[in-house]
């Protein structure tokens, strides 16, 4: 079972074992448990998972979007306002799955428990997921 208690996040969490979908408040809440020092890389998978899963049901359950559009102004609260959370699930929907790349920068110890980004491996990550352009033509022209 997964016992999880945060007061000052105002974060309780009591999930038997096994295989579960998790809705709202129990969803969230599973996604920024932070349990043991060290776990924020599967803090972050929780996260990425939890994305995927929204944008499946976005994309099969498209009749209930006016739920999962409340549902997000609740969860994300004054980040973003209704209109752009209507953008980004309509976009989110139309993105095959194959389409979505999900991953981390590197990383480098720092000083007590802090990770910096390894500037030399990040350019060659960033460039896999497409996100930087190796060309040097490319380069120079800009």
């Amino acid at each position: 079972d997964l016992k999880y208690t945060d007061r000052a996040g105002n974060l309780y969490i009591d999930i038997p074992k096994g295989t579960h979908v998790l809705h709202g408040y129990d969803a969230m809440g599973y996604v920024r448990i932070r349990k043991h020092a060290g776990d924020d890389y599967m803090r972050q998978d929780r996260q990425k998972q939890l994305l995927v899963g929204v944008k499946g049901q976005i994309a099969k359950q498209w009749t209930r979007f006016p739920t999962f559009l409340d549902a997000g102004v609740k969860v994300l609260g004054n980040t973003f306002d209704m209109p752009e959370i209507a953008a980004l699930a309509n976009f989110a929907r139309h993105v095959p799955k194959n389409d979505i790349k999900l991953g981390a920068l590197p990383t480098k110890p720092g000083r007590g428990s802090f990770l910096l980004v390894d500037q030399r491996k990040a350019k060659r990550a960033l460039s896999e997921y497409g996100l930087v352009d190796d060309d040097p033509a490319t380069v120079a022209q800009r």
